[in-house]
């Protein structure tokens, strides 16, 4: 198993020193935007935090095997699904 190279401790105080912190009252927690692209599903970044996660992974989304291991550092994520609005 790889050895965990950005302990939580580090992340949270590097996304304080990007953003305000009355900006992001919820530091541990990361929201992203659930999509479907051609039929995959993809999570793209909605706050700092996700955003950094997405970043160190070098790539503009954010799988499900990744949010998992998030959760697993003990991050909470929060997954927003868009509704379509209703066409008359």
């Amino acid at each position: 198993m790889a050895e965990n190279l950005f302990p939580k401790s580090f992340l949270v105080n590097q996304l304080h020193t990007q953003t305000d912190p009355e900006k992001n009252s919820m530091a541990d927690t990361l929201t992203v935007t659930q999509k479907t692209n051609y039929g995959q599903t993809v999570y793209y970044p909605a706050c700092d935090l996700a955003q950094l996660f997405a970043n160190i992974a070098n790539t503009t989304t954010l799988t499900s095997r990744a949010l998992r291991q998030i959760e697993g550092h003990g991050f909470k994520v929060k997954i927003e699904i868009p509704t379509a609005p209703i066409w008359r």
